[in-house]
C-alpha cells in the first residue's frame, strides 16, 4: 500500500516469519474459518525475494491482511482520512476470479480486478481515495467463492 511514492506495508517480501512458516508472517493477519496460509519457496511463484505467501482457502472465504494503520508511525486511521492510496502486488493463481488484492477503510472495501488464473505471475492493483473518516487502513489478498491456493 502506498501514497504519495512510499510504501508503507511492513514486511511485504514475506522475508520474517517469527511464528513460523506454517502461520501468517509477521505484520500479517489471516482470516476466514479453514483458511491457511504458508511460506513459499516454490521458483516461479514469487516476483522478489525468496518466498511468497501462500494462502488457502478451504470452505469459506479468506484474507491475509495488514492494518498500515497500526504500524508504529503509521496511525492513527483518521490521519488517512480523504487520502489516495494505491495497493498493488504480484499474484499467482491457477483458477480464474477467486484471488484479489482489497483495501478496507472500515467503512468501504475496494476490490483490485481478479487474477486470471493462468498460474503465472500477475501484477494487480487497487486503488481508492480514503473516507474522510477511516476506523482502519488495511490492506491484503482475498481468495474467494471456491476452495484453492493463490500466492501474493
Amino acid at each position: 500500500m502506498h501514497g504519495v511514492g512510499y510504501n508503507w506495508v511492513f514486511n511485504w517480501g514475506a522475508e520474517i516469519w517469527g511464528g513460523g512458516t506454517a502461520v501468517a508472517p509477521t505484520g500479517w493477519t489471516v482470516s476466514g474459518a479453514g483458511a491457511t496460509v504458508a511460506k513459499n519457496t516454490t521458483a516461479g511463484q514469487f516476483k522478489y525475494g525468496a518466498a511468497s505467501m501462500a494462502l488457502t482457502r478451504v470452505g469459506t472465504d479468506c484474507f491475509l491482511y495488514q492494518d498500515v494503520d497500526l504500524i508504529s508511525d503509521q496511525g492513527p486511521a483518521a490521519a488517512w482520512g480523504s487520502r489516495p492510496v494505491i495497493y498493488g502486488a504480484w499474484v499467482r493463481a491457477t483458477v480464474a476470479s477467486r484471488a484479489r488484492l482489497f483495501i478496507d477503510d472500515g467503512v468501504t472495501t475496494t476490490y483490485s480486478s481478479y487474477h486470471t488464473g493462468g498460474s503465472s505471475l500477475e501484477f494487480l492493483t487497487v486503488s481508492v481515495t480514503l473516507g474522510a473518516s477511516p476506523t482502519r487502513v488495511r490492506g491484503g489478498l482475498q481468495v474467494d467463492t471456491g476452495n484453492t491456493t493463490a500466492q501474493f
